[in-house]
This record gives C-alpha cells, sequence and structure tokens, in this order.
C-alpha cells in the first residue's frame, strides 16, 4: 500500500513526525486533508501527506452528516446545524466535569439575544456566576434588563475582562469564546491567541476546565485559510496545555454555516491536570 492511494480511519494508530498517535478526527474539504491526533506528548492537527499508516488496514467509513469522497471511502466534516447546538454542546462538556452547575463560574461573549446565557441557565447555572464582556454598551444593557444578576461588563473584549480580573484569583470552570474573525496574534490585545495566552498566565482556568474558541470566515474564504487559522489556535491552545502542565483531555471540531454565509469553526476541549 502506496502513501498516495491510502487514507486514514478513525482510531488507526498511524505513524506521525512526532511519533505515533491514533487518529480522532479527520476533516477534508475539497482537496484539503487534516488528521487530529491524541499523541500524548501533544495534540496536532496535520495534513494527511504528513500522516502515514503504521501497518495495512483499511479503512473504515465514520458516520456521516456531510459526506465527501476521498479515495472510494466516504467520510465527513462534522457539521452544527445552529448557534444553539454550539450551545448544548458548551453545557454538555460542562456536565462531563462532574461538579454542581449551580457554582460553576462562566465567561462567555454573547449579545442581547442571550442565546448562550439561556442555555447556560437552563442548565443550572446561576446567572450571577455568568461574565459576560460587551463592547457595546446598549447590547450590555440589553443583557441586564433580560438578566439582570448576570455580571455583563460594559466597554469591555474578553481581553479587556481578563486583564481587569487578573490577579483578583478569578477562576473559571469554563470559557465560550465565540468570537467574529480569525486568530490573531499573540500581543495584540482581544485576540483568541492572546487572550488564550492571558488565561494561562494569570491562572484563570480551574484545575479542570473547558475552553471553547471560535474563528469565523465569509464562506468565500479558501477552506486552507479556515482551517490554517483553526489548526494555528488549536496548536496554541495545546501548547500553553502543555506550559502550564496540563493536559487536554478531551477535543471536538465542528463547524457550521449560519444564514449570513459566515463559516464558524467551533474549538472545543476539556483542559485537565497532568496528573
Amino acid at each position: 500500500m502506496t502513501k498516495s492511494n491510502w487514507s486514514p480511519a478513525i482510531g488507526e494508530c498511524v505513524n506521525t513526525p512526532a511519533g505515533q498517535a491514533t487518529v480522532t478526527e479527520i476533516y477534508y474539504d475539497g482537496d484539503l486533508g487534516l488528521v487530529w491526533s491524541d499523541h500524548p506528548e501533544d495534540v496536532y492537527s496535520l495534513p494527511v501527506s504528513d500522516v502515514t499508516p503504521k501497518r495495512r488496514r483499511s479503512p473504515s467509513p465514520v458516520t456521516t452528516s456531510k459526506k465527501r469522497q476521498r479515495g472510494g471511502t466516504t467520510y465527513t466534516k462534522q457539521m452544527t446545524t445552529s448557534k444553539e447546538d454550539q450551545n448544548a454542546m458548551f453545557v454538555e462538556y460542562l456536565q462531563t466535569l462532574g461538579r454542581d452547575m449551580r457554582q460553576l463560574r462562566v465567561m462567555v461573549l454573547d449579545t442581547r439575544a442571550c442565546h448562550s446565557i439561556r442555555a447556560l441557565v437552563g442548565a443550572g447555572v446561576q446567572p450571577s456566576r455568568i461574565y459576560v464582556p460587551q463592547p457595546d454598551a446598549d447590547e450590555a444593557a440589553a443583557i441586564k434588563r433580560q438578566f439582570p444578576t448576570v455580571r455583563a461588563y460594559s466597554g469591555r473584549k474578553m481581553g479587556d475582562l481578563i486583564w481587569e480580573l487578573a490577579g483578583s484569583k478569578t477562576q473559571f470552570d469554563g470559557i465560550l469564546g465565540d468570537y467574529c474573525g480569525m486568530p490573531g496574534s499573540v500581543g495584540k490585545k482581544n485576540t483568541p491567541m492572546d487572550d488564550v495566552s492571558n488565561l494561562f498566565r494569570y491562572d484563570m482556568l480551574a484545575e479542570t476546565a473547558v475552553v471553547t474558541q471560535t474563528i469565523c470566515a465569509r464562506s468565500r474564504t479558501t477552506s486552507a485559510t479556515k482551517f490554517s487559522g483553526l489548526r494555528m489556535l488549536k496548536n496554541h491552545l495545546s501548547k500553553k496545555i502543555r506550559q502550564n502542565n496540563r493536559r487536554m483531555r478531551r477535543t471536538k471540531t465542528y463547524t457550521y454555516t449560519d444564514p449570513g454565509s459566515q463559516t464558524m469553526c467551533h474549538l472545543r476541549c476539556i483542559v485537565g491536570t497532568s496528573r
């Protein structure tokens, strides 16, 4: 079996530049292929061209919701259909922490529609333990009218609130960073990349926490650009997890297309200790 006619399968043990790993997710979009693996020393998102089979094995089809054909085998990108699905998945991950939902402290990016807030409150999270940075004063006021005890911070982006709370010993069980735009860069305030760095720098994550971030691009943006941004954000997060003696215990990525023709790439993970 040559590399040119081989495709990896979910659950298959493969060789990567860092050693052997088990394939946990596969994404195909046109000619672009990514393999995301659970190598114990790192979390990788690799082009299929960088992965070779450990042993001869016919790839097994996975359950599909949106099918792509490659090498005669059907694979899929996992899709969500709405913002509500994204919030439901975030809540599901919070529930896996095994803590009293009423005691969880969560930071989310939300608007006056309060989709994320409603999902959290409906799952048992106390409004007074939900922190919502909102740069638009009118949006923040609308949130407060609907949920008076929610901690809506007017005139702040997520990065602003992280800086404001730095040193307060406030720790969060969940972060839902539903950003608009691409990952940005480290050192430029209020970008997903910089926010990830500062969450760890100021020890603002509980011992085990759920971190969810998104990137957003117009549908006309090439698939390579979208996945490159998502890979950059995921690898940066995994780097910070390692540097802070933690490990990524569980991760899943989804995409969805909203009515405004924006593609939302959702990165979810549970951050745990190295013990």
